[in-house]
């Protein structure tokens, strides 16, 4: 479609990619691992696009992959719109991963400390994507056993693949929001 665009006349082509769909292959991690993100900015434009929108990328700094113009917009203020007009009393953010708050060994997501108080709050999990719901039970998981009272998540891409809505069933959390990305 980018071709046809611009075979057509246009002068300039923006594509529009709401979800980012490799922005987790964002680093070379291991031996012989493919960077696909930095692949697929290349593709793009090689194609003929010549400026790229897209929504809450997993890493930002994927945005310097490209060559050309990359915007990156939020859902965050959306989701947060949203847990705020529900006047949750005792509200409390958490992050899913802080750095060493969590330690991922083959791509099980295994929490291993709180940081702040959450006995008797509220918990609302915020995250930029869902895909098989391994970190946000666990978490959620987490909280319960620290005294959440109720636990709610929000995320922008709700990719929901494999184990995930049986994941996210069998956990604690009370309501899961994600936006239209995909």
């Amino acid at each position: 479609t980018v071709e046809a665009a611009k075979r057509a006349g246009a002068r300039r082509v923006t594509a529009v990619l709401t979800y980012f769909m490799y922005s987790r292959s964002d680093k070379k991690d291991q031996s012989r691992v493919p960077v696909t993100a930095k692949l697929m900015a290349t593709l793009l434009e090689a194609a003929g696009v010549d400026h790229v929108l897209t929504c809450d990328l997993h890493n930002p700094a994927i945005q310097a992959y490209f060559n050309i113009i990359c915007d990156r917009v939020t859902a965050k203020h959306l989701l947060e719109k949203y847990f705020q007009e529900k006047q949750i009393k005792d509200m409390v953010v958490v992050a899913t991963d802080a750095g060493s708050s969590k330690k991922a060994n083959n791509d099980n997501a295994v929490a291993t400390n709180i940081i702040g108080d959450i006995e008797g709050k509220t918990a609302v999990i915020f995250d930029d994507e869902v895909s098989t719901a391994g970190t946000l039970a666990e978490a959620a998981h987490i909280l319960k056993e620290h005294g959440a009272k109720e636990i709610y998540a929000g995320a922008t891409h709700g990719v929901l693949v494999g184990p995930a809505i049986e994941r996210i069933e069998k956990s604690p959390i009370k309501e899961l929001v994600v936006t239209n990305t995909i």
